[in-house]
């Protein structure tokens, strides 16, 4: 959008408003998040101008039915990404809003008078937009950006209610499914994950296991099992951390933490 020039009686041009600030919007589950994530951010900005990018982790994402880690965590893990990075600002409005996500909330939240919105999404998710949640207002707060691999169809929008911009990005075979199973198999997600969000992981790890060693000393016989086998299966290490690390102990301790809840003792 231009500003447009007025001439007053003194002849020098002024605004009648000033240019608006492009915004995108970059939400997900972020289960862990990964490099793919952050090179369809930096994709997204540099192909449709936008000033900042604001990554917005999801709480209870309507559209997934199971999430691995707590809103918390994903959120502290995703400020370690993205943090002191270049046009990037890490949002927590949907946690703190509690409650199913959906986007137009989100939107509603961040419109102003000086902003343009653009909600970032995989090109592979456009063509489900008119089933998502009050489409019709959603539609009408933001432009779509579609991020997808230059080798992929051009996506097309699914009804004319849409304002789409296509955006292409360079190919990146990673997704939170596949980092999930390499930390589940012991294996480095070093290149997968950045290196600041692997030293939270692996901070989050050795949390738990502090906090599993105070419980099994205040109650030792706690369900009949012993916390302290935690000492053999948590090291404090970049690749291994908490319940995103799904090796035999700490798979052991995710049942703990479960019985816990399930107690209301966390």
């Amino acid at each position: 959008e231009t500003a447009r020039a007025c001439a007053p009686p003194n002849g020098h041009p002024t605004y009648d408003h000033v240019m608006a600030e492009r915004i995108g919007i970059f939400g997900g589950t972020f289960d862990p998040i990964h490099n793919g994530h952050l090179v369809a951010m930096y994709a997204a900005r540099e192909g449709a101008a936008l000033d900042r990018v604001f990554v917005v982790p999801a709480a209870d994402p309507w559209q997934k039915s199971t999430v691995s880690e707590s809103a918390v965590d994903r959120l502290a893990v995703v400020h370690a990404a993205c943090d002191g990075r270049e046009g990037l600002e890490v949002l927590s409005l949907e946690i703190d809003r509690g409650g199913p996500t959906y986007s137009v909330d989100t939107a509603r939240a961040l419109r102003a008078p000086d902003r343009e919105l653009f909600l970032v999404l995989g090109a592979d998710a456009v063509h489900g937009l008119d089933t998502w949640h009050e489409a019709d207002e959603l539609a009408a707060l933001v432009t779509v950006v579609a991020v997808g691999r230059s080798d992929t169809p051009t996506p097309v929008a699914p009804s004319t209610r849409w304002r789409l911009q296509a955006v292409a990005m360079p190919r990146v075979d990673i997704s939170s499914t596949d980092v999930r199973k390499r930390l589940a198999t012991g294996r480095s997600v070093a290149g997968f994950v950045p290196d600041a969000a692997i030293e939270r992981i692996a901070a989050l790890g050795e949390e738990r296991r502090q906090f599993l060693i105070r419980r099994q000393q205040r109650d030792p016989q706690l369900h009949g099992r012993s916390v302290l086998i935690i000492d053999d299966d948590i090291r404090n290490s970049s690749d291994h951390a908490g319940k995103l690390c799904l090796q035999p102990g700490c798979s052991r301790i995710c049942s703990f933490l479960i019985d816990w809840k399930h107690q209301g003792e966390l």
